[in-house]
């Protein structure tokens, strides 16, 4: 997580404990960049060290933009990179699944 003020941050964070208890996975110890100077390879040594599968990436943050790269050198160690809260332009937004749709998902509600 990058921003430019601790409320910046705080903002990511909370996006992305939302998305996390929206998908179940537990959150490790978060690795904050105020000052935007984390690397890419110190982020996939601490997904070595730790044995993360999924590193979450804010949308507002820095490396957010480096995600191609992420998930090219996280795939030898089984992990993969998402960026949370960026909306794709050219890719229609659903409101919900199709009726029809073979694979539905539960989904609990986020405690606020």
């Amino acid at each position: 997580m990058s921003g430019p003020s601790e409320q910046a941050l705080d903002d990511q964070r909370n996006v992305l404990r939302a998305y996390a208890a929206a998908e179940g996975l537990a959150l490790e110890p978060d690795l904050a960049d105020p000052s935007d100077t984390l690397t890419i390879s110190q982020v996939v040594a601490a997904v070595q060290a730790r044995g993360t599968r999924i590193v979450l990436i804010a949308a507002g943050a820095h490396m957010a933009e480096t995600q191609a790269r992420m998930t090219h050198d996280l795939e030898p160690y089984g992990a993969v990179c998402v960026v949370i809260g960026r909306s794709h332009p050219a890719t229609p937004q659903r409101a919900g699944r199709l009726a029809n749709d073979p694979f539905p998902r539960q989904r609990q509600a986020v405690p606020a």
